[in-house]
């Protein structure tokens, strides 16, 4: 007997349980019946008649398709968002950086000398040799008796140059007196060579012992006070010289970025002031995740397809595509235009064709050259002040006083952010198929955890 027991027992232990059937409906069959969204469990549910699955099946398919037209109608409206500037007065926070300045040369007495040795012209002809930088003909003179070479132009644009001893003799900012040479930078445009004071296209100040160029709504002034020198740098022909105020990111050209030109009269000049404020544009972070054709407008380290500029600026842009229009049409880049050794420099002959494509070049489109995101409008106030006490080696005193503030500036904003979307989208789903955020916990709980318990 204990043989036949032991011998039953060992069948018993030999059997094996059978696996429960895996069976992917019953899986989603449990999912639907106990699943929050509202409706799919009467989908399943067994002692429903038919026509009442179907009625529930079209309700519920109904509902889907609407909410998955109207999400799909908001991510496309996000993807293709667009975007709204309006005005901000909330200043209390806001700083902005004192504007760029630049001192624009066309021409000097060294510039004049080298032509005349180049060309063989009567140096009192001054007026002959100025023409080689005379932007309505491109740089083109077709009575010069000698040709001069590109290597010659690009030598007589060195000689264009201003050294910082040239121009400036002393610099204050706020009574705080500074060596000019350590603020005016090079910088190279086609309205000739310039010097440039806290341009992102030259050198911003790098000494740690200088102050900060800003002003705020707090302090009384930004007062900066130019004596500029008497030298021999001046060529006679050239009375006045250009002096341009931009925001920092404006280069000036020929075709914009000069809408506030200070000229100033060299032989007999007149002390000045200019009273400066600015209004910024702010951008909210949403807009820089747009595309430029959305947003319509071009951040300054969106540099791309651009091979002089280091930051972005429109007339910068404009700048190098008719640099690229002026070597398309004449296999060479008037010299006029800041060089680059991408390109080769026109020689006399050559600057012939600039001249007479000049309008084309002038005249170029690109539709890559968006706005500036960051623009800065600059308002300036002109006066002249009665000083007689002018260092005798000064030319003239001029002086430049930014105003508190900004107490405005313009706000660029995405009219559909982010946070619009996760709102809409919970909205639509919470109305059309009452899901949440857990609804989607649920899926994997009752399709991988709770699965194999009944």
């Amino acid at each position: 007997m204990d043989k036949l027991k032991n011998s039953s027992e060992k069948i018993k232990m030999g059997k094996k349980e059978p696996k429960k059937k895996f069976s992917i409906w019953k899986i989603i069959k449990t999912y639907f019946e106990n699943s929050s969204l509202h409706g799919i469990k009467y989908l399943v549910e067994d002692e429903l008649h038919w026509s009442e699955k179907i009625f529930w099946m079209v309700a519920c398919g109904l509902s889907w398709w609407l909410c998955t037209s109207l999400i799909m109608g908001i991510i496309s409206d996000f993807i293709t968002r667009k975007v709204a500037i309006t005005m901000d007065t909330d200043y209390l926070k806001w700083e902005v950086n004192f504007p760029a300045l630049h001192f624009c040369f066309s021409f000097s007495s060294r510039a004049r000398d080298y032509a005349t040795e180049i060309t063989g012209i009567n140096p009192r002809k001054t007026s002959i040799l100025s023409r080689l930088s005379h932007w309505a003909k491109m740089g083109y003179d077709g009575s010069l008796p000698k040709p001069i070479t590109s290597n010659e132009f690009v030598q007589l644009g060195k000689y264009i140059k201003p050294n910082c001893d040239d121009i400036f003799g002393v610099c204050i900012w706020n009574d705080q007196v500074i060596d000019c040479c350590k603020l005016f930078f090079p910088l190279s445009t086609n309205l000739g060579r310039c010097l440039s004071f806290n341009s992102l296209h030259s050198k911003l100040p790098e000494d740690p012992h200088l102050p900060k160029f800003t002003m705020d709504h707090h302090k009384k002034s930004a007062r900066f006070i130019i004596y500029p020198n008497k030298t021999d740098y001046w060529h006679a022909s050239h009375p006045y010289f250009n002096l341009m105020l931009t925001n920092q990111l404006e280069l000036p050209t020929e075709k914009g970025g000069r809408d506030i030109i200070l000229t100033v009269q060299w032989g007999n000049p007149t002390p000045t002031i200019w009273d400066i404020t600015q209004v910024p544009t702010y951008n909210e972070p949403g807009v820089l995740s747009l595309s430029k054709e959305d947003r319509r407008c071009r951040f300054p380290a969106e540099t791309d397809n651009l091979f002089l500029l280091k930051t972005y600026n429109y007339h910068a842009c404009m700048l190098e595509t008719q640099i690229k229009k002026f070597n398309e049409s004449c296999g060479c880049v008037g010299h006029l235009f800041p060089y680059s050794d991408k390109f080769k420099t026109c020689n006399s002959t050559e600057l012939k064709c600039g001249f007479e494509n000049r309008d084309a070049i002038v005249q170029v489109e690109n539709d890559n050259c968006l706005p500036d995101c960051e623009e800065i409008i600059v308002i300036q106030d002109r006066n002249t002040l009665d000083e007689d006490n002018i260092p005798a080696w000064a030319v003239t005193k001029l002086e430049f006083n930014m105003l508190p503030g900004p107490f405005k500036r313009y706000e660029r904003y995405t009219v559909f952010s982010l946070l619009d979307v996760v709102v809409s989208v919970g909205s639509a789903l919470g109305l059309f198929v009452g899901a949440s955020v857990l609804s989607i916990v649920e899926i994997p709980y009752w399709l991988f955890i709770r699965r194999d318990e009944d």
